[in-house]
């Protein structure tokens, strides 16, 4: 005998509810790991690479520029891959914002792209990527 077969001889109905709660929007999902990676850098203060436990680097959103040392180049990411803003992201050759490489730099650019992110609407195309 099937759950729903018991409740109809009770006189019932089931009824289908997911145990997880309710999720995000992708919006707020980028927003929180913007926020946490301002968090950390904040935290740490330093832009030198951090490895983690298991001996690898830990994947930061910003990098030393390979032909100017002097500049940083910042890409958000999402689970580990980088944010195209609704467009398809050539992982090889991806698009950076350039910035100082020194951490206010680097600081003010996330803030003010969690900013201008904030103010877009949850239902915008561009956070259709994010799962």
């Amino acid at each position: 005998m099937s759950y729903a077969e018991f409740a109809k001889e009770l006189g019932l109905t089931t009824v289908i509810r997911s145990s997880r709660p309710a999720s995000k929007s992708g919006k707020q999902k980028l927003l929180d790991v913007l926020t946490k990676e301002i968090n950390y850098l904040k935290e740490r203060n330093t832009l030198e690479i951090e490895m983690t436990e298991g001996g690898k680097p830990r994947i930061s959103f910003w990098r030393k520029d390979n032909i100017d040392p002097s500049k940083a180049l910042v890409a958000v990411k999402y689970k580990n891959k980088i944010f195209g803003f609704g467009s398809e992201v050539n992982r090889y050759k991806p698009d950076y914002l350039p910035c100082s490489y020194d951490v206010e730099s680097v600081l003010a650019l996330l803030e003010q792209i969690k900013n201008q992110l904030s103010k877009k609407d949850d239902n915008d195309s561009m956070f259709d990527s994010i799962k």
